[in-house]
């Protein structure tokens, strides 16, 4: 678990950068869905080793759709 420290404090890092960012906003900030970026950021690299192209530095949209879609793959692979 040791050697899993620094990228887990790197996603923490993101983590709060980002809420920095949207509380300078007017608007209110879903703490739901930043908890869910930051799991599964922190779940690709404990899970699979390497990060799965979504969750924090996720664009919405599109993206979202793709990104569901190879978790999928991967998660079919591995069965």
């Amino acid at each position: 678990m040791r050697d899993f420290e620094p990228m887990m404090m790197e996603q923490v890092d993101i983590y709060i950068q980002q809420l920095i960012v949207l509380s300078r906003g007017s608007k209110p900030v879903n703490m739901s869905d930043r908890c869910k970026y930051f799991g599964i950021d922190v779940i690709g690299y404990l899970a699979f080793g390497y990060d799965l192209k979504g969750g924090q530095t996720m664009v919405t949209g599109m993206t979202a759709l793709f990104f569901y879609l190879e978790v999928s793959l991967v998660v079919a692979k591995t069965l």
